[in-house]
């Protein structure tokens, strides 16, 4: 999990992405062997770079899915856009 979140925070910050925390719970899978981690990552980024950070986290890291986001800006004239995106993460029961 925490090499799963470096690349994320990684990448984010490739992009400009200033990733605010991590908030995370994990949860056994039933009937298969996997641990399903829920991840809430509060963003903060220029919309088309937190676009592009997520387009990529999702196809370099099939093992991620995107299950919801929020986006709210100040203003329409501004640049900075904060969103809440909330990932389920499946990784192999003790990894």
């Amino acid at each position: 999990l925490e090499a799963r979140l470096g690349r994320l925070y990684t990448a984010a910050a490739a992009h400009g992405i200033v990733i605010r925390r991590a908030d995370y719970r994990v949860a056994a899978e039933p009937t298969t062997p996997l641990q399903r981690v829920a991840l809430a990552l509060p963003v903060q980024g220029e919309f088309a770079r937190i676009h592009a950070w997520l387009s990529a986290a999702l196809v370099a890291m099939p093992e991620l899915a995107l299950e919801g986001i929020s986006i709210k800006r100040a203003g329409s004239e501004a640049r900075a856009t904060e969103a809440e995106l909330r990932f389920v993460l499946f990784v192999g029961a003790g990894r």
